[in-house]
């Protein structure tokens, strides 16, 4: 009798597995006449290169020459699915589609796999959503006063009097000052000094990207949601841990809600349990904490990355440094301090130093991502088909020389006005969506935090060059080379700083 080897059987399951996921397809279209950019995996580990997943921002520079700018989309592959590259001139139709017919909710579902990882809180409904556009932004004012209140702790916390230059990871130092800052809008006083919670959400927040990726180069077909339920076992239990720490205060508070409570926490737990319920379904403290925590991810990612990327620039150009220094301390002089929403908006030089900051880096290569919910036609008869995923590419539009004067060279104050810089086009706020700038996206789902991250950033980089002198930890005085994932730009993690106190200078 015949003796079947198990090595032998198991191989033969998987080829199957793979020959079906591959022919069945993973339930988005195909656009055979749009082409496409892309490099197999197995060709790559060939030719000895990067696989497609880290070559997304050349396939974008690559394609947008070839083919956007003569109005043509292209095909790449997005987390692991294909996504069409739209040329600009779609852009305009991103603010006339409803926002759940061409929907961003559910590309992000589709890149990281949410659904299978978190559960449906994002796509089920708005509220996520809602949560920053009816509720954060409406009140940026008492908002504001928070945050400066916890940047004035946390500044004397991780930073304090610095009488000699210490050295500092540059990423860590930017991550603990906008994370614990932010916490105490999006969680409230009692958990953003929390080290155990702040522990827990950090480790979430850094495992919820990996977890979307670490699969993307199987072609998974119909089983990739069910493989990613399988694979993301730890990445559901930090979910749960950080969520845990917070589900006790929600159901506190939505106990409350029948008391005639005057003076409300200001914070995003109160403003999730104030919400208007689409369903019963969603009277539920877990849910809530679950839309709670992504925020903190959401919500603190983009701002980390631009303060990074600001230290990096003033180191680069110093000559910024002083006018930015005058324009604070004036605008301090003139108002009530750091925690005067009027304080913050009148910082127009760096305004326009952060938006062409955020110009030249991007957090990511593509913006405008949504995905198709039902088939839909542009004004030149181009058709979508349900569940088709589109993208426009960011970084070649913010720096295509048609769209800015001497566009590859950085100029910070760009958007201050004419009478702040030659190339100026007049005075554009660092929030402010246009079809030349798609560093926040673009249309009616363009990103609705862009208020509150400006706001935030300013706050702790606006401080921290004001009380602190920066420099260069190393002899090498560049910005230091990150890498990016999924299109994705991540910050170089090693890379250092040296600070000390302005006020050290004269002793």
């Amino acid at each position: 009798m015949m003796q079947i080897n198990p090595w032998l059987s198991f191989v033969i399951c998987v080829a199957i597995v793979a020959f079906i996921a591959v022919r069945v397809g993973n339930g988005h279209p195909t656009y055979p006449s749009v082409p496409k950019i892309t490099r197999g995996f197995l060709k790559s580990l060939i030719d000895w290169e990067p696989t497609a997943f880290l070559r997304l921002q050349d396939y974008e520079a690559e394609g947008y020459k070839k083919f956007n700018k003569h109005g043509l989309p292209f095909v790449v592959k997005l987390f692991g699915v294909d996504a069409m590259i739209m040329p600009p001139k779609y852009l305009p139709s991103l603010k006339k589609f409803d926002r759940h017919a061409l929907n961003f909710a559910q590309h992000l579902n589709d890149n990281m796999q949410m659904e299978a990882t978190v559960g449906d809180t994002a796509i089920a409904n708005d509220m996520e959503i809602d949560l920053v556009a009816r509720h954060m932004n409406l009140k940026s004012s008492p908002i504001i006063a928070l945050l400066a209140d916890e940047a004035e702790y946390k500044f004397k916390d991780q930073l304090g009097e610095l009488h000699d230059y210490q050295t500092f990871n540059a990423y860590s130092l930017c991550t603990n000052l906008v994370h614990h800052i932010s916490s105490r809008v999006l969680v409230g006083k009692e958990f953003c000094r929390d080290a155990e919670y702040t522990k827990v959400c950090q480790k979430y927040t850094m495992t919820v990207f990996i977890s979307g990726v670490l699969w993307n180069f199987l072609p998974l077909g119909p089983f990739r949601k069910s493989f990613y339920w399988l694979a993301s076992v730890k990445f559901r239990w930090d979910l749960r841990r950080a969520t845990e720490y917070i589900v006790p205060a929600i159901q506190k508070r939505m106990e409350q809600r029948t008391a005639q409570v005057m003076d409300k926490p200001i914070d995003v737990i109160q403003f999730a349990v104030d919400q208007t319920l689409p369903s019963h379904r969603e009277n539920d403290a877990r849910r809530h904490a679950k839309r709670i925590i992504h925020l903190s991810f959401a919500g603190t990612g983009t701002s980390i990355s631009l303060v990074y990327n600001l230290i990096w620039k003033i180191l680069m150009y110093p000559e910024y440094l002083e006018p930015l220094r005058n324009e604070i301390d004036l605008s301090l002089q003139q108002h009530e301090g750091w925690n005067d929403k009027k304080m913050l908006s009148s910082l127009r030089l760096l305004d326009s130093f952060i938006r062409e900051t955020l110009r030249h880096n991007p957090a990511a290569c593509f913006s405008g991502q949504r995905t198709a919910m039902e088939t839909l036609t542009f004004p030149d008869g181009f058709t979508l088909k349900p569940f088709s995923r589109i993208a426009f590419p960011t970084v070649s539009t913010n720096m295509d020389p048609d769209n800015y004067k001497d566009a590859s060279i950085f100029d910070g104050f760009r958007f201050a006005g004419p009478e702040f810089s030659s190339r100026s086009e007049g005075r554009i706020h660092s929030s402010a969506v246009d079809e030349k700038f798609l560093s926040w996206g673009y249309g009616k789902q363009s990103c609705p935090g862009r208020f509150f991250a400006v706001r935030l950033v300013k706050l702790v980089f606006g401080r921290l060059i004001y009380e602190y002198d920066i420099e260069w930890a190393s002899e090498i005085r560049q910005s230091p080379k990150g890498m990016a994932i999924e299109g994705t730009f991540l910050a170089n993690m090693d890379a250092n700083i040296k600070v000390r106190s302005r006020r050290a200078k004269s002793l």
